[in-house]
C-alpha cells in the first residue's frame, strides 16, 4: 500500500477487507481526500486569525480571555453531547453493520434530545466558571445554547459524508463555517460593537450555515436519512461510541484544560494571551490531522495488514510535517503575533514557542489513538489521553504557581508523554502493532513527498 501525489493524479491503493461485499472500492482517493482536508484546514486557520484578531482588537485581553475560554467550555460539553455518535457511525456504518441511511436518521433523533440536555448543561456550568462576568456573558451564554442541538446535528450530518469518504464535502462544510464565523465577528463586533452579544449571535449564525451546507451535500451524495427504528443499531452505536466520546472529550481537554486553568488560577487577560498562542501552536499540527482524519474512515474499512502499513505512512508523513510547520512558525512568531494581533499580545509569544514541542507529541499520540479508535479499540484512544488529561492539569496547577503562563506551556508540552506510555508501554510490544521505531522516524523520502505534495497543491485549479 502506498501514497503518491502527482500533478495529475494522487492516489492509493487498497483492497477489501475480508468479508466486505463483493466490488467494494474507495469511491475517492486518500490522498485526495488528504488534499481537501489540509486545504479546508488551511482556509480554517485563515478565517481562525482573521475571527481571533477580531475578537482581540475589538474585545480586548479580558473579553477575549472570556469569549475564548467560554467557546472551549462549549466545545467539551458539545462533545460530550454527541456521545460519539458520529464516529460511531462512521465505524459502524464501514464495518458493514447497518445502512447509511438508517443510521443517519436514529443518530439525528438522538443528537436532537442530547443536543438540548447539553445546552442547559451549558448554561448551569457557565453560571459557576463566569459568575462574577454572568451577567456581561449571559447573551453570549444563551445563544450559544440555543445554537446547539444545530451544531450537534450538523457535525453528525459531517460524520455520515465522511462514512462515504466524501470528505471534499465535509471540506466545505467547514470552510462556509470559517467565512461566516469571521465575517460575522468582524460585522458584528467592529462595525456595530455588540461586543460578546456579537459573539452570540456569531454562534448562532454558524450553527445554521453548517447544518444547511452539510444537508445540501448529503441531499447531492444520495444519503437519505431513515428514521426507521432500529434498536440494534441505537444500543451498538452509543455503546461504542461512549467510549469514543470519552477519548474524543477527553482529548479535547488534554490539549486545552490548561486555558481554562490559566483563566481560574491567573486572570483573563493571560488567558487572552495564552488563547493566541494555544491557536497558533495547533496550526503546526494541521497536516498531520488531515491525514487522521481523511484515513479514519479507511482505517476501519480495509484489512488489518493493510491498516498497519498505512498507519507507518501516516504517522512518519504526520510528523515530518509537523516538525516543518512547528520549525517554520517559531522562526516567524516574534514578528507574525504582534501584527496580526496587536503588541498588546506580545506575552503570547514565549509560551507559543514552548507549546511546539508538545504538538509534535501530540501528532503522534493523536495519529495512533484514532487509528485504533477505528479498527473497534476506542479504549485505547480514551485511556491515553485521560492520562494526558491527569498529566497536564497536575503539572499546571504545580507550574502556573511558580513559573505562571511559562509554566502552563511547559506542561502542556510535557504531559503528552504520559499518554504516549499508554500506547506503548515500556518494554511490552503490542501484537500486530507496528514498532514505535517505525513510526517516529521520518525518512527523507517522506520530506520529498510533503514537498511533492505542497507543489502539487499550488498547481491544482
Amino acid at each position: 500500500m502506498s501514497l503518491s501525489w502527482g500533478p495529475r493524479d494522487m492516489t492509493m491503493s487498497a483492497s477489501a477487507p475480508a468479508g466486505t461485499e463483493e466490488g467494494y472500492a474507495p469511491r475517492i482517493s486518500l490522498a485526495r481526500n488528504v488534499h481537501s482536508k489540509f486545504v479546508a484546514n488551511v482556509g480554517g486557520v485563515v478565517f481562525g486569525m482573521l475571527a481571533g484578531i477580531a475578537t482581540a482588537r475589538f474585545l480586548g485581553p479580558a473579553d477575549k480571555g472570556l469569549y475564548s475560554t467560554f467557546a472551549f467550555l462549549a466545545s467539551i460539553v458539545g462533545t460530550v453531547g454527541m456521545v460519539g455518535l458520529d464516529d460511531s457511525l462512521i465505524v459502524l456504518v464501514n464495518r458493514q453493520r447497518v445502512a447509511l441511511g438508517n443510521a443517519l436518521g436514529i443518530s439525528i433523533a438522538l443528537v436532537v434530545c442530547f443536543g438540548l440536555v447539553c445546552g442547559g448543561a451549558l448554561l448551569a456550568l457557565s453560571a459557576l466558571i463566569f459568575a462574577d462576568r454572568w451577567s456581561e456573558g449571559l447573551s453570549l451564554f444563551l445563544l450559544t445554547a440555543a445554537a446547539t442541538p444545530l451544531l450537534l446535528t450538523s457535525d453528525l450530518v459531517v460524520g455520515a459524508l465522511n462514512a462515504r469518504e466524501r470528505v471534499g464535502a465535509t471540506s466545505w462544510v467547514y470552510v462556509v463555517n470559517g467565512a461566516v464565523q469571521a465575517s460575522l465577528l468582524w460585522l458584528l463586533l467592529g462595525l456595530f460593537d455588540f461586543g460578546l452579544l456579537g459573539g452570540g449571535l456569531t454562534m448562532l449564525g454558524v450553527a445554521l450555515a453548517g447544518l444547511g451546507t452539510g444537508l445540501v451535500f448529503v441531499r447531492r451524495a444520495g444519503i437519505r436519512p431513515s428514521f426507521a427504528p432500529n434498536a440494534n443499531y441505537a444500543k451498538a452505536a452509543l455503546r461504542y461510541g461512549a467510549v469514543l466520546v470519552v477519548g474524543t472529550a477527553v482529548a479535547t481537554l488534554a490539549v486545552k484544560i490548561d486555558l481554562l486553568l490559566v483563566y481560574m488560577l491567573l486572570d483573563d487577560s493571560n488567558a487572552g494571551y495564552y488563547s493566541v498562542a494555544q491557536s497558533l501552536a495547533a496550526t503546526a499540527g494541521l497536516a498531520a490531522w488531515a491525514l487522521s482524519y481523511a484515513a479514519f474512515p479507511r482505517f476501519a474499512a480495509i484489512a488489518d495488514d493493510e491498516a498497519s502499513d498505512l498507519l507507518i505512512q501516516v504517522c512518519r508523513l504526520g510528523i515530518a510535517a509537523t516538525v516543518a510547520s512547528a520549525l517554520m512558525l517559531a522562526a516567524s512568531s516574534p514578528l507574525l503575533i504582534p501584527i496580526l494581533f496587536g503588541s498588546a499580545f506580545s506575552p503570547a509569544i514565549e509560551p507559543l514557542l514552548l507549546l511546539l514541542p508538545g504538538v509534535v507529541l501530540v501528532t503522534l499520540q493523536t495519529l495512533v489513538g484514532r487509528f485504533r479508535a477505528a479498527r473497534g479499540e476506542g479504549r485505547a484512544l480514551a485511556w491515553s489521553f485521560c492520562a494526558t488529561f491527569v498529566a497536564l492539569g497536575g503539572l499546571t496547577i504545580v507550574l502556573v504557581h511558580f513559573l505562571g503562563l511559562t509554566g502552563a506551556a511547559l506542561a502542556a508540552s510535557l504531559s503528552p508523554w504520559a499518554g504516549l506510555l499508554v500506547l506503548f508501554p515500556v518494554g511490552r510490544a503490542r501484537e500486530g502493532s507496528p514498532a514505535l521505531a517505525a513510526l517516529i522516524r521520518p525518512r527523507r523520502s517522506d520530506f520529498a513527498l510533503l514537498l511533492t505534495a505542497s507543489r502539487t497543491m499550488l498547481r491544482r485549479p
